[in-house]
């Protein structure tokens, strides 16, 4: 069973103190850089939280100058996710820069079923019954028992989803789990986490939604005591190198790309070939930066009638809440939108009813990550499209690359790249009273018997 999760009263009530990512583990923090160039940066410190957990606690906030560079903090993707930062990142965050967006670009009128039919056959493998996970490739051998796997998050509520999956992985195979938990408004939480887990006797360390440049200085330190790092839902730019930089996975990091591309082909089919729609996106957070321009490419060649338009909503507008005034602005402008693509639900929360009291009709909304508590949404007419990301088993397939390492396997990297979700839609809903997803209905029994265990 999932984690609870927290309603959306709850999460409402927060938001004006809480920073939203996204409720997949792929999102990392943002970019600390401002519009002069400056970072801001939070230092912190370890403290015990429980029996084997550790947290990276912000002790202070100092502001550095160093060169204007991007960082990227790690959108990977799935189930994820709003995750929320405690309200000090606020003050940390304010510099990120307001919201923008691009000119509409596409030619209107007609139709086009050439478009549509290859949407559609995009769109078939995941409008159908998931019933196998990534692999299918089994272990030469059981694993050996007694290894100590330490797995490092954000220290954020949605994030705490990811510890029940790593626990009943490494439990399969006889290893012994610890936690870390980092600062997401800390720039060196996931080099510092690493250091941690060095010097705690990790064997092997599970990771997730951090980036190569944050965990560089970490991963010097892991290189050099030879323990492998395993990432799930980093930055597509974060490529595993193995023995050259350390790190040895990065699972499950095509899915924000994925995701969205296949919302934008529900768009096209139900347009017939001649939509026109608005993509929200944060490039605050790096791993989101280019997919903004990576779609409009897209879908200029896949849907040459559909007219295409972006709009970037930055994190103070997110910390302050004005997203949704922001998107029912861009609305306003231009009236020929009819549809909206989120690719994570924070960008959605609270845009349904905003638009309702802005009188806005017609326009339909495409979201990728839903929240538990917007997949009723599908049903009642609120969304017309959901793609759910499976964290949990985006997790056992981290785990499963680990034990590959234990016994000296090809890892299988690009296999591990994606791992199998659907795309819901009237067409193909999720079964009653379903609320997320986390693989196909028997997805730890598939990864143990590859696994050899009965």
């Amino acid at each position: 069973m999932p984690p609870t999760r927290r309603s959306t009263a709850r999460r409402a009530r927060q938001w004006e103190t809480r920073v939203p990512t996204s409720r997949l583990p792929t999102i990392g923090p943002p970019s600390m850089t401002s519009n002069n160039g400056s970072r801001h940066q939070t230092s912190g410190t370890a403290t015990l939280i429980g029996k084997g957990d550790i947290r990276m606690s912000a002790l202070r906030s100092t502001t550095r100058n160093r060169d204007h560079r991007t960082r990227r903090g790690g959108l990977g993707v799935r189930k994820t996710t709003v995750a929320v930062v405690a309200v000090a990142a606020g003050s940390l965050l304010a510099a990120c820069g307001g919201s923008g967006s691009s000119e509409p670009t596409g030619a209107k009128g007609g139709t086009d079923e050439a478009a549509v039919s290859a949407a559609q056959t995009r769109l078939d493998p995941y409008q159908q019954a998931i019933t196998k996970i990534s692999q299918d490739v089994p272990l030469t051998a059981k694993p050996a028992a007694g290894k100590l796997v330490y797995e490092i998050h954000n220290n954020v509520p949605v994030a705490a989803q990811l510890t029940e999956p790593y626990e009943k992985a490494t439990a399969a195979l006889g290893w012994k789990l610890k936690t870390i938990l980092m600062d997401p408004t800390d720039p060196q939480a996931p080099s510092n986490a690493l250091k941690q887990a060095v010097a705690a006797g990790a064997d092997y360390i599970g990771i997730s939604a951090a980036s190569g440049e944050a965990m560089s200085a970490g991963l010097a330190v892991t290189k050099k005591a030879g323990i492998p790092v395993f990432l799930e839902g980093g930055p597509t730019a974060t490529v595993p190198e193995g023995k050259k930089n350390g790190l040895y996975s990065n699972g499950d990091h095509l899915w924000i790309q994925d995701a969205t591309f296949r919302l934008l082909d529900e768009m096209i089919v139900d347009s017939k070939g001649a939509g026109d729609v608005l993509l929200l996106s944060t490039p605050d957070y790096p791993a989101l930066a280019p997919l903004a321009g990576n779609a409009k490419k897209s879908l200029a060649k896949s849907c040459p009638k559909c007219a295409y338009q972006s709009l970037d909503i930055s994190v103070p507008d997110l910390i302050a809440g004005s997203a949704p005034q922001s998107i029912v602005a861009a609305l306003r402008k231009n009236s020929d939108i009819t549809y909206v693509v989120a690719p994570f639900d924070a960008l959605a929360l609270g845009l349904p009813e905003a638009m309702k009291s802005a009188g806005i009709k017609g326009v339909k909304l495409l979201l990728g990550s839903p929240d538990p508590t917007q997949v009723p949404g599908l049903a009642k007419g609120t969304f017309m499209a959901l793609a759910p990301q499976p964290v949990e088993s985006v997790v056992w397939a981290n785990v499963d690359q680990m034990a590959r390492y234990s016994l000296g396997m090809d890892l299988l990297v690009d296999q591990h790249a994606l791992e199998p979700y659907p795309v819901w839609s009237e067409k193909n809903p999720p079964a009653a009273g379903q609320t997320d997803y986390a693989g196909p209905d028997d997805y730890e029994s598939q990864w143990k018997a590859l696994w050899k265990i009965s």
